[in-house]
């Protein structure tokens, strides 16, 4: 999973600890929300200058924090693709 989308992860996960929504967080910092979708589809790349507006309204001190988030989110899509690999389904 590309950095990208491991932040986009982290985004959601937070959203929904947070009980908000992408349009909620999309209305709070001022993003279009069409343009708020493309980061999160991966359609347009993350700007730091983005992610930074993202912190206060997410409970996010600072960009590690954030970094952070999507690292456990990488890993998390890393041990389910291996989990994966080598089963078996029953027919």
């Amino acid at each position: 999973m590309d950095s990208n989308r491991c932040i986009s992860q982290a985004i959601r996960v937070r959203l929904v600890r947070l009980g908000k929504t992408q349009n909620d967080l999309a209305d709070q910092v001022g993003i279009d929300q069409t343009q708020f979708s493309g980061y999160m589809n991966g359609k347009v790349g993350w700007r730091l200058s983005t992610l930074d507006d993202l912190l206060a309204p997410l409970k996010w001190k600072d960009l590690a924090e954030l970094a952070n988030a999507a690292e456990v989110e990488r890993e998390a899509a890393e041990a389910i693709a291996t989990s994966k690999v080598g089963t078996v389904q029953a027919a």
